[in-house]
């Protein structure tokens, strides 16, 4: 098999590969929008937004929720 006809092929499997990822994507992008959930579950909870800046200069979200004075509770999500 020639060089060229090597390039060819592998070339073809990524196109297919991509368009693959694509259909896929958009799927499942529709069957969360589809979710009659959906808005409920990505409303605004009407907290108070406090951005905080890190010493690298990431910004997070971060929101306030709750009466001044409660105990505090920090719910975090991420990699280490």
């Amino acid at each position: 098999m020639s060089a060229l006809r090597r390039a060819a092929l592998a070339a073809s499997a990524v196109a297919f590969g991509a368009v693959g990822w694509e259909v896929q994507r958009r799927r499942d992008l529709n069957a969360i929008t589809a979710d009659p959930e959906w808005h409920e579950l990505n409303r605004s909870l009407g907290g108070q937004l406090h951005p905080l800046r890190t010493r690298d200069g990431t910004t997070l979200h971060a929101e306030i929720h709750g009466p001044e004075g409660a105990p505090t509770i920090l719910l975090v999500h991420g990699w280490v």
